[in-house]
């Protein structure tokens, strides 16, 4: 996932952008899990099947954070 999040400290995150940001992160799910569309399983199905949450959004909050901290303090 690291090349998605690339660069995502300068993001403006729209309601409509964290929508796509999450049904990517389902459909990349769905192709690591080897799930066919047609399959009919929801998303929350495919959580539980791996066992985790979606997790995309919340790390480019964390980096956007992480981030502005570093432009506030002035590190180099």
């Amino acid at each position: 996932m690291e090349c998605v999040v690339y660069a995502s400290q300068t993001w403006c995150l729209t309601a409509e952008g964290i929508q796509r940001i999450e049904a990517m992160e389902m459909w990349i799910r769905k192709i690591i899990e080897k799930i066919n569309r047609t399959d009919c399983i929801s998303n929350k199905e495919v959580l539980q099947k791996v066992d985790e949450k979606r997790q995309l959004v919340n790390l480019i909050r964390e980096r956007q954070a992480r981030w502005i901290g570093h432009v506030m303090r002035g590190d180099p």
